[in-house]
């Protein structure tokens, strides 16, 4: 095979694309202090040549985007949270797209996504990332003969800007931002050996990114440093193994001084550079990998906080770890299986977990490799029907409502499992030791899609909590959560609960709520005297469209009944008063005469309110004096 095959992306053109749909996933045993969990996704690639890993849609799980070269595009896949990933959504980009950096571009907050594409329309595509996960269409900028693009600060005005290297041109071309995240007409100049990939950092200690580019014909580096002002000037040329196809800028030996990394793929060989921090570097030292190795990332991949290596082998269709020792050396590669036609890696954490996870693009198989360095996730936070086990990750109504039943009292946790996964609510701690309205509000949010999915974490059993009560202006609240002291003078921050009998039916019991405006969900208790009186009917009012109403009657022969009730979910009720519901009571026979005031309690279900965030909102309960069934 010639040299120009053996490298580059458009050969995998002639390789059979296995067509494949879903995920599967297989252990691999531990090796010398780091294991993995391989999962494949498949389905919808193209020949996907370029991986990146960052977060898309701003919801601290890392997503995927991958270029597909066979199909012109880039396609993007959401992790749910556990790394785990739904289908991908694609977007067009110029021909033969050949690498996938992400940035981002115009300073919004929102990462984009930047491809060169190398197979006919010489241009590099721009998607600016709206923040949700989504992106805009390609806006195209021509380059020559572009390969492989690295971002990088030219002209330091704190607008990141693009430097691409031209493979079969032998060119450079240097794109620079226009601080919207356009670019200006490229910069074109001479960079001969075929570059084939390039890396961006400081290397001599002046403040200013440099380049180095990685010279696959004549199996050299060159160094070019940069001036500030967008140009750049020559540096260090060195001699690395034959067939150099990727170059990594990291500080290995953690000594404030970038080094490099080389993937030189002719001799299946690592080339490490030690920066000395003044653009040169220290001579090469050379390790072994897998047969062809083209892409290489670092990370930290067993968890004892120095960086390692992975290495992707395209000839031998698997992964090479190297485990760092800090110093700049490393152990001896480790080799996990991937797919067929191992190209392109990218490292990240997927799964949340403390240590770095990996994953590869497969040209020939056209699928994506997760090399995931936590166990498999068996459970998941909301997932608890059918009871106990729940259903493999897969968060729906019935969930909802299963979650609902716990909150209401109806049923209770039967496991530590089955608590643990319930008490899903705050999200951010996975659960605080109770089952409230705000779990049943978290749980509807992961099956309607609104919060994605995750691993089941936090408390396994109830935590001990105080019931008492405080009193606000003599009147009575729940001491859970505190609010603010302003608010608890002017009881805006509030929202208040009132009982009232209606005038004309003494036996109906009207329950209202004078909003704040935004809240999603509410329960309590009430309490009255079982000899006199009965419970015969519970009611939602008209007022609140779409709500749904859990009524725990278990303890009403000892005149206690919990009401749980909620609007869908993402959905909030509007500041004002509102009729919530009503309750019909009836004078049991041969009871004496004279009222019997419902009071608001605790028990079977706690006082609560949720916002459609599934927060806590601090509330008033009212029991004015007249306020009684007769």
């Amino acid at each position: 095979m010639s040299n120009l095959s053996h490298k580059r992306y458009p050969r995998y053109l002639s390789l059979a694309a296995v067509a494949m749909a879903g995920i599967y996933a297989l252990q691999a045993a531990p090796l010398q202090g780091v294991s993995f969990i391989t999962q494949t996704i498949s389905g919808n690639l193209a020949v996907p040549n370029a991986i990146v890993i960052a977060d898309f849609n701003r919801d601290s799980s890392p997503d995927i985007a991958v270029t597909n070269y066979a199909g012109n595009s880039v396609s993007v896949f959401l992790n749910q949270g556990a790394g785990s990933f739904a289908g991908s959504t694609s977007y067009v980009v110029g021909t033969g797209p050949a690498a996938l950096v992400t940035a981002d571009l115009n300073n919004d907050g929102k990462l984009d996504l930047v491809t060169p594409n190398f197979n006919g329309s010489n241009n590099v595509s721009v998607l600016m990332g709206r923040g949700d996960g989504t992106f805009q269409n390609a806006r195209n900028y021509p380059a020559s003969q572009p390969h492989y693009l690295v971002v990088c600060q030219l002209n330091g005005d704190g607008s990141p800007d693009l430097a691409v290297v031209g493979d079969t041109a032998n060119t450079l071309s240097l794109l620079i931002n226009q601080g919207d995240g356009s670019f200006g007409p490229a910069n074109v100049m001479a960079s001969g050996g075929q570059p084939h990939a390039l890396a961006s950092g400081d290397f001599n200690g002046d403040g200013k990114d440099d380049l180095a580019i990685a010279n696959y014909a004549n199996n050299q580096l060159s160094i070019r440093l940069g001036n500030g002002d967008g140009t750049l000037r020559n540096g260090a040329t060195i001699t690395v193994g034959a067939g150099p196809h990727h170059v990594l800028a990291e500080d290995l030996n953690r000594d404030g001084k970038l080094d490099l990394v080389t993937t030189d793929s002719l001799s299946s060989s690592l080339g490490v550079l030690i920066g000395r921090g003044d653009g040169t570097f220290n001579p090469l030292a050379q390790l072994s990998t897998g047969l062809n190795p083209l892409h290489v990332e670092s990370g930290d991949f067993n968890g004892d906080g120095l960086l390692d290596l992975a290495v992707s082998n395209n000839f031998t269709n698997d992964v090479s770890i190297l485990l760092g020792n800090g110093s700049g050396t490393f152990g001896s590669a480790i080799n996990f299986p991937a797919a067929p036609g191992t190209t392109s890696l990218a490292t990240g954490k997927l799964d949340r977990d403390a240590r770095t996870d990996v994953a590869t693009v497969n040209t020939t198989s056209s699928s994506i490799t997760l090399l995931l360095t936590s166990q498999p996730v068996t459970a998941y936070e909301a997932d608890v029907a059918p009871r106990p086990s729940g259903n493999n990750g897969v968060v729906t109504v019935a969930d909802w409502v299963q979650v609902g039943r716990f909150a209401a009292g109806l049923d209770t946790a039967a496991t530590r499992s089955e608590f643990q996964r319930a008490d899903c609510a705050p999200r951010a701690t996975l659960g605080d030791g109770r089952i409230t309205i705000a779990d049943w509000v978290q749980a509807g949010r992961y099956a309607t899609g609104l919060d994605p999915v995750v691993a089941a974490g936090g408390p396994t059993s109830f935590a001990a909590t105080s019931e008492a009560t405080n009193e606000v202006d003599g009147e009575e609240r729940a001491a859970r959560p505190e609010p603010s002291t302003a608010g608890a003078r002017s009881k805006s921050g509030y929202t208040v609960f009132e009982t009232a009998a209606a005038p004309d039916q003494p036996d109906l019991l009207i329950v209202r709520m004078r909003a704040r405006g935004g809240e999603n969900a509410v329960s309590f208790s009430l309490s009255y005297d079982p000899n006199r009186w009965r419970v015969v009917r519970t009611a939602l009012s008209g007022e609140l469209t779409g709500a749904t109403l859990t009524v725990n009657a278990k303890d009403a022969a000892r005149g206690k009944v919990g009401i749980l009730m909620a609007l869908p979910a993402g959905q909030t009720m509007k500041a004002g008063l509102a009729r919530l519901l009503t309750l019909r009571f009836a004078r049991r026979p041969g009871a004496p005469d004279g009222a019997a005031q419902v009071r608001f309690a605790d028990l079977p279900i706690a006082r609560a309110v949720a916002q459609a965030n599934a927060l806590p909102v601090a509330a008033i309960y009212r029991e004015a004096a007249d306020d009684r069934c007769r």
